[in-house]
């Protein structure tokens, strides 16, 4: 994985944040699932220009650490960080090699759309080795990642859209565009794994227990679009 790509597109991912299916659907998901974070300390693997380790310092954790492999978007956190101070550190690091290897002793791991960029299983397998081995014994690990069951995505009402070239295998490339009004403003390359091969490399990387959870809507969501846009 390179970080160019991700440099490219740093100014145009950064008006993602606002959009719907972050906003309404990522957002209140992400929150349900960390709780109560008070004296922890967490790792947000695949930060960007860190509107995922900002969610997570609201919820009240003793110390937040952002990295993300692409220098333009750290640098980016690291410039809203001086704006407007929150106490979260960012660094450039790569999960999958030796640049990891500091961050150790976290009590939880995060990463809001990670693993769905693994273009081979060993990067798959690497990544979810490196990141158990970054948490504390019963340290756990919470993700948001693109829905194995649902690998298109057709509909540009959400302000998103996934397509994937036929055949619909393992690794196949599933390119993601992002629209505002209908137009596209950024798209980048991720990759389509089933459900059993995230619980393989999870699994074999040494956690012991993988719990799926469907997405909640925010009543906010709800109350802008209605209940039948987001059927």
């Amino acid at each position: 994985m390179s970080s160019q790509p991700y440099d490219l597109i740093a100014e145009a991912y950064l008006k993602t944040d606002s959009s719907p299916i972050k906003e309404f659907v990522a957002k209140p998901t992400f929150l349900s699932l960390l709780g109560d974070t008070s004296g922890k300390k967490v790792i947000d693997i695949g930060c960007g220009s860190g509107y995922s380790s900002r969610i997570v310092r609201g919820t009240g954790p003793n110390k937040v650490v952002g990295i993300d492999i692409s220098a333009q978007q750290i640098c980016m956190a690291q410039k809203m960080e001086l704006k407007k101070f929150s106490g979260i550190s960012y660094y450039l690091c790569d999960v999958r090699n030796d640049s990891f290897l500091p961050f150790r002793d976290f009590d939880i791991a995060t990463a809001l759309y990670l693993l769905h960029y693994a273009s081979t299983r060993e990067d798959l397998y690497i990544t979810c080795k490196n990141i158990f081995h970054a948490l504390r014994p019963g340290g756990k690990f919470i993700l948001i990642n693109s829905n194995p069951d649902y690998p298109t995505l057709d509909n540009p009402k959400y302000g998103i859209t996934a397509k994937i070239t036929p055949p619909l295998v393992e690794g196949a490339i599933r390119i993601v565009t992002y629209l505002d009004g209908g137009k596209p403003f950024c798209d980048f390359t991720t990759y389509f794994w089933k459900k059993d091969t995230y619980e393989e490399a999870l699994l074999a990387a040494g956690f012991k227990e993988i719990r799926w959870h469907k997405p909640i809507i925010s009543v906010e969501g709800i109350q802008k679009f209605g209940e039948k846009f987001w059927d």
